[in-house]
């Protein structure tokens, strides 16, 4: 049996279909943001199309006929779940037709790699302790109220409970590494922070079923929380809505108290005293010490704010979600004390995918600033400092009358939404900001080009998060829409020799980019599903590479040159203004001198 299973593994890597092809592309050699998969991969009698070993997952590909095997599917993930594994499964066409929300599922288990097996010298999954198989039988589109049930918090580990109807709790853990006691100071603000972490992280579970009814264990919410948290399901959730042809207008409605708030204290926590000058609806001061969370996500954007915190003298922290390698090794390069919180998913949400959940783009962001607004109650930090730019308001495209934006929850209406509710209802001296506001992506990339200590760690791409290797294609895919931005908006601020050795290759210089280029200019069509930035800056950018002789000759941007340009209105296409910063942003008094870093 086992010279059968080795020849029948061989054949079936041979023999892949357009559905196991298409997504083999995005994970082999550790495309997807350095993890490490294989495929056709022999575990006990099974051969499993895609194994991640590091994480104990498998991804299952199902074509037509699986529909008439469902009982030996259960049988044969069952098995592998006693083995310690999570099992994701979707159809051929989902591969084809949305490959990106397949990626967007398949990294949500990786974040939560609870159910690691341990490989026996036979290579065979075992675990010490027994794993609990997860069965539902509920088929998610058809349930009709998404509950909260609860959110608990002991030693380090947060536990935020969901369920859809009467079913089984949907259980995930942030844990929080050599976490202290909260001081009796903080407790108050320590679970308002929690409560809300709570209702954010709960679009990863909600967006599974998409009920039209909500229910809170807790009680009703002041109106304040109410708005910010259905802004953020619907507003957040606009791209995944999108994709998937459904409507959440007056489908999102959170239980609201009846009970008005208190002329003094307006809809905040209203305990303890106030500060002068602090406005009334605002929450205690509580004397946080003044030191800065910087996410840290692997690209151009946090080390730009990092290296103004650290010009000004700031002290700060570099905190991320997850188990990126990438991300620990930019965070390691910033010199700064580093902060990793690991957040694990329900297992139940991979058995709903199963199921037939509706999946695709969730508001990460604002999960993590969530995370992030505890983390800072608990270890003591007065603010909490994204990278998010200008750009990042910007609609992707209209659809129905409604604004759909990729990077809504980077957005300033969001921080706009989630600083103020902090102050209310939190601390008020708990300030939630991004230092990058005032930039547009092409001012930042003029900012990053001095930093070139980082030139050879940082990566923006999404698709080749692969880390640690020493070349530059170990961290650029070159094909995403991440790296054709970046390579663009960084080529008129570096010498082209210096640009080319970051990536190993000339992207502009490849006529089967155009296609992605053509996005990134919003020519004939929208700007891409990414976190990119806006069509206008990146014409402005092309049209600057147009002009220098080193670029002129370059397959795209010749065809610029004498395809689009001629389009174009060469007035509106000054790069100058696009690094001008703006006066709108929320930064704190005592971090606005890093402002005049990144300026410099």
């Amino acid at each position: 049996m086992k010279r059968l299973n080795v020849d029948r593994a061989r054949d079936l890597r041979v023999s892949q279909t357009n559905a196991e092809q298409r997504l083999w592309h995005h994970l082999r050699n550790r495309r997807l943001q350095g993890w490490k998969f294989r495929r056709q991969q022999e575990i006990d009698r099974y051969i499993a199309d895609f194994v991640c070993p590091d994480a104990g997952l498998i991804v299952e590909l199902d074509g037509s006929q699986h529909g008439e095997q469902q009982a030996y599917d259960e049988i044969r993930t069952h098995k592998l779940q006693t083995m310690g594994y999570q099992v994701l499964r979707f159809w051929d066409n989902e591969a084809l037709t949305n490959i990106e929300g397949v990626l967007e599922v398949i990294l949500e288990a990786l974040a939560s790699p609870a159910l690691t097996p341990t490989l026996s010298p036979e290579g065979r999954g075992s675990r010490a302790c027994g794993v609990s198989r997860v069965t539902m039988t509920i088929q998610p589109r058809l349930t009709q109220v998404f509950r909260f049930l609860h959110a608990r918090y002991a030693d380090g580990v947060a536990e935020l409970a969901y369920a859809f109807d009467d079913g089984e709790p949907l259980v995930e853990r942030i844990r929080f590494p050599n976490a202290p006691a909260v001081p009796a100071a903080r407790q108050g603000a320590f679970d308002a922070a929690l409560k809300l972490l709570h209702l954010v992280a709960g679009v990863s579970y909600y967006k599974a079923g998409v009920p039209p009814k909500i229910e809170l264990a807790d009680g009703p919410l002041d109106g304040a929380t109410a708005h910010l948290v259905e802004a953020l399901y619907l507003h957040g959730l606009a791209e995944f809505a999108y994709r998937n042809g459904l409507d959440l207008r007056g489908r999102i409605n959170f239980p609201r108290s009846t009970i008005s708030p208190s002329p003094l204290l307006g809809e905040g926590r209203g305990e303890g005293s106030t500060s002068p000058g602090v406005e009334k609806n605002a929450a205690p001061v509580l004397g946080l010490p003044k030191r800065t969370l910087v996410p840290i996500g692997g690209g151009k954007d946090s080390l730009v704010a990092v290296e103004a915190i650290k010009a000004i003298g700031g002290e700060a922290t570099a905190v991320w979600i997850g188990n990126s390698p990438l991300i620990a090794a930019c965070a390691e390069r910033t010199g700064l004390p580093m902060l990793n919180i690991q957040r694990e998913l329900a297992p139940e949400l991979f058995e709903l995918n199963r199921l037939g959940a509706w999946n695709g783009h969730i508001p990460v962001t604002a999960v993590n600033s969530a995370i992030l607004a505890v983390a800072a109650i608990l270890y003591g930090y007065d603010s909490i400092t994204f990278a998010n730019e200008r750009s990042a308001s910007a609609a992707t495209l209209e659809y129905e009358g409604q604004q759909v934006n990729h990077q809504w929850s980077k957005g300033y209406a969001f921080e706009q939404l989630l600083g103020d509710w902090l102050h209310s209802h939190v601390a008020a001296d708990l300030d939630y900001c991004s230092l990058l506001r005032p930039y547009s992506e092409l001012a930042i990339t003029r900012a990053f080009a001095k930093l070139t200590p980082y030139f050879d760690a940082f990566s923006s791409c999404n698709r080749n998060f692969r880390i640690l290797g020493p070349k530059p294609a170990d961290r650029w895919c070159g094909q995403c829409p991440k790296c054709h931005f970046v390579f663009l908006a960084l080529a008129p601020f570096l010498p082209k020799p210096r640009l080319l050795s970051i990536f190993g290759r000339n992207l502009l210089d490849d006529e089967s980019q155009a296609a992605g280029f053509d996005a990134l200019l919003e020519y004939q069509d929208h700007k891409p599903f990414e976190c990119v930035g806006e069509g206008a800056e990146a014409r402005a950018a092309m049209y600057t590479l147009s002009q220098r002789p080193e670029w002129q000759e370059d397959a795209l941007v010749a065809r610029f040159r004498d395809e689009i340009l001629p389009q174009l209105d060469a007035a509106q296409l000054a790069l100058e203004p696009w690094l001008e910063p703006s006066a709108e942003h929320r930064v704190p008094a005592r971090l606005q001198a890093a402002l005049k870093a990144i300026d410099a």
